[in-house]
């Protein structure tokens, strides 16, 4: 049975660039990966890499610049400086 799906502009652009690094993919095999992964199936197992290295580092990199804004959980986190406050000396 053969269903025809919408996509979004933004998930366009996604499949776009998910294909545009793996250009051996028809785009129905990235989208059956990527439901399958969403159904608890491991996608990196079968080749799909959402995102590369340089991508994925630069995801973390935006992410690390607003750490400093997330509040502590009370009791359960700790610091660079807490772990090492009792070495000083």
């Amino acid at each position: 049975m053969g269903m025809s799906v919408e996509l979004t502009p933004h998930a366009q652009q996604v499949l776009r660039e998910i294909l545009g690094r793996q250009p051996d993919q028809r785009p129905e095999q990235v989208v059956e990966r990527a439901l399958d992964a969403v159904a608890g199936q491991s996608a990196p197992a079968q080749g799909l890499n959402l995102l590369a290295d340089s991508e994925f580092e630069a995801w973390l990199d935006a992410l690390a610049v607003h750490s400093s804004e997330i509040p502590p959980f009370p009791g359960e986190t700790f610091s660079r400086e807490s772990i090492y406050r009792d070495d000083e000396g």
